[in-house]
């Protein structure tokens, strides 16, 4: 899913265990809130866009498997470092995405419909590098690799 304009946005691709877990999460240049797409399982889990404003912010809708997935990703105030709820289809689809820095960083619950769809990108420095595990239907949709430090890192069950 090569984005175009400029080379910042080019996906770059990360394999575990033999199927896709994360393609890029190109954080950098300008206001770092480019993502990428996700895989699991051989299915597409997530698709995001360059989306911007200025070329950043704008929205990106996804087909997979028939259906559509509407990725939105206005993240709000400098754009960089807010969370960003989006709902379609009567389901909630939440995305946070480079909140860098202090409190920017924490995750918040959000639900609706019984069905919680997070994909949590800290791309940041230090502690904002860290995900969390997110739970649906009774399984693991995105697991973490938080590992430590302050309290801030210690793992977090969203379901």
């Amino acid at each position: 899913m090569n984005i175009g304009y400029d080379r910042d946005t080019r996906l770059g691709r990360y394999g575990q265990s033999g199927y896709l877990l994360v393609v890029s999460m190109y954080t950098e240049y300008d206001r770092d809130i480019r993502l990428g797409i996700y895989g699991q399982l051989g299915y597409l889990l997530f698709v995001s866009m360059n989306i911007g404003y200025d070329r950043d912010t704008r929205l990106g809708r996804y087909g997979q498997s028939g259906y559509l997935l509407d990725v939105s990703m206005y993240t709000g105030y400098d754009r960089d470092t807010r969370l960003g709820i989006y709902r379609y289809s009567g389901y909630l689809l939440f995305v946070s995405m480079n909140i860098g820095y202090d409190r920017d960083t924490r995750l918040g619950r959000y639900g609706q419909s019984g069905y919680l769809l997070v994909v949590s990108m800290y791309t940041g420095y230090d502690r904002d590098t860290r995900l969390g595990i997110y739970g649906q239907s009774g399984y693991f949709l995105f697991v973490s690799m938080n590992i430590g430090y302050d309290r801030d890192t210690q793992l977090g069950i969203y379901g």
